[in-house]
């Protein structure tokens, strides 16, 4: 009986929610993209892949920073959660027009003959616009300490994105760029419009800022230039790649970084799960933080073997399944794969300096890690392709946790 109620217990767990609910979201956005390769082709899935890694380095911006101050602020002193909330939806939304509309006059570098106006627009509003709205409510959801309906809400965009491509895809099988991103847009609209009725429904009333008060950055601005930081590496391969190699290549290697990517979603999301308790400690590295170090290295690092026994097996089948035009991709993948401990590592530590305050060093880190990928992009792997791409992310990658462990423990004796 006390083996039943000790077994409940972890499966109700927010680390168990959180990779259960990863687990769905990686199976949905792997079937999303299999639909997308196979109805694009390399060549338009390279420009679509290239559009929605630009637009993610301003997706870090919106908000500026108040998604994580609000759980900062909520688990440190509950009562201001409501206030925060409304600064954060305020911010969320008078921020994403401002750089939707800075994402769309970038254009005028990539609109051409093979993307269209239309194409860049509807990128522009649906990721940077109306998706970020989504965000901000799972980022309420967490800082109310609802952990598991925050996990359980990050999956309705994916299962929507991936139920609506599909039809498409059942319906006309090929789809040109434009008709995928209008696609994209609609799921994006209802999923952003149904993760909104949740939080509004659910969570206390907004505490609705002025404007004035809203945009009072502060300290805040750390956070999204530490996003913008840690997916430098990850997300500035893919439009490096395309401008080295051309679009054709940057399908080949936006994929194979598309199938690692989801592998780390669960890593990502469980580490989010922790935040709130993590913002808690207090803005000093403690023995919990140790701990909290040991625990979670060690299960990622169990985790990414498994994931790269499990491309080993299957990487004879991945180029089938992505469609004509995706051969060798196979290789990348598997080399990608590599990248996944180290990944894991920089952000269990990542997420140790973020919620002790100490921002600024892992962005310098972040900084320094991404200079050293154009450096062995442009001097050690020229003319290597998407290989070469993927061989300086992995580098890059395990570089930055060499460095961090100095860094940490210099933190740590202060």
């Amino acid at each position: 009986m006390k083996f039943q109620v000790d077994f409940k217990k972890i499966l109700e767990s927010d680390q168990s929610i959180a990779l259960i609910a990863q687990a769905v979201r990686v199976s949905l956005l792997a079937f999303y993209l299999v639909l997308s390769t196979r109805m694009l082709g390399a060549e338009g899935y390279g420009h679509i892949v290239v559009a929605i890694s630009i637009s993610t380095f301003f997706i870090q911006f919106v908000g500026l920073g108040s998604g994580l101050a609000n759980i900062r602020d909520a688990s440190r002193n509950p009562d201001t959660f409501s206030r925060a909330w409304g600064i954060a939806f305020v911010r969320y939304f008078t921020s994403g027009i401002l750089l939707a509309v800075a994402y769309i006059a970038l254009g005028v570098f990539f609109v051409g003959d093979e993307m269209s106006w239309l194409v860049w627009t509807l990128v522009a509003v649906s990721e940077v616009l109306i998706f970020p709205i989504s965000i901000v409510s799972v980022y309420a959801f967490m800082s109310y300490g609802m952990v598991r309906r925050a996990l359980v809400i990050q999956v309705i965009a994916p299962l929507l994105k991936t139920g609506i491509l599909f039809f498409g895809f059942l319906a006309l099988e090929k789809l040109s760029v434009e008709d995928y991103v209008l696609i994209m847009f609609f799921s994006s609209t209802l999923a952003s419009i149904l993760c909104v009725f949740f939080a509004f429904r659910l969570l206390p009333p907004i505490s609705w800022p002025s404007l004035f008060q809203a945009w009072k950055v502060r300290s805040d601005i750390l956070y999204p230039i530490n996003s913008l930081t840690n997916q430098g590496v990850a997300e500035g391969s893919k439009p490096v790649t395309m401008l080295l190699y051309g679009a054709y290549e940057a399908g080949h290697f936006g994929a194979a970084m598309r199938v690692v990517s989801a592998l780390a979603m669960p890593v990502t999301s469980v580490i989010q799960s922790q935040a709130y308790r993590l913002f808690s400690y207090g803005n000093s590295i403690k023995n919990e933080h140790f701990i909290f170090l040991v625990r979670y290295s060690l299960f990622f690092f169990i985790y990414s073997l498994a994931c790269f026994s499990v491309i080993w097996f299957l990487s004879e089948y991945i180029e089938v399944l992505l469609g004509d035009g995706f051969e060798n991709v196979s290789n990348l993948v598997l080399v990608l794969t590599v990248w996944l401990p180290a990944y894991s590592l920089r952000q269990i530590i990542g997420a140790v300096l973020t919620t002790t305050d100490k921002t600024g060093s892992r962005i310098l880190l972040d900084i320094l890690s991404f200079f050293f990928f154009l450096w062995l992009m442009l001097y050690s792997f020229p003319g290597h392709g998407p290989m070469g791409t993927a061989i300086s992310v992995v580098i890059s990658e395990y570089l930055w946790c060499a460095l961090s462990f100095g860094v940490f423990y210099f933190l740590k004796r202060r």
